[in-house]
């Protein structure tokens, strides 16, 4: 699996679902991985959404306690890394 692809794909989608101005090639890719959602505007109701688009895209599941693991963006990418191919 290509992190680095996995890492841009999670971005895109984020900001997707922020409905954010600012580009993504603009972001500091990083820095942006490991704010707290809140941080970033990402309320659980958003997390969800996010979580399902990835989930079918890179297919792999996060269960209930999965996602009370997720406190950052980095969590996700973490997580789908790690369990890619595995479901």
């Amino acid at each position: 699996m290509n992190v680095k692809a996995v890492k841009s794909r999670i971005i895109e989608v984020t900001v997707s679902l922020l409905d954010s101005t600012e580009p993504v090639e603009e972001l500091d890719a990083d820095a942006f991985l490991r704010k707290p959602l809140p941080e970033i505007g990402i309320d659980s109701l958003a997390v969800l959404e996010l979580v399902v688009t990835l989930e079918r895209e890179f297919g792999v599941r996060m269960t209930e306690d999965d996602l009370g693991g997720i406190a950052t963006l980095e969590d996700i990418l973490t997580f789908i890394t790690g369990r890619a191919g595995q479901s």
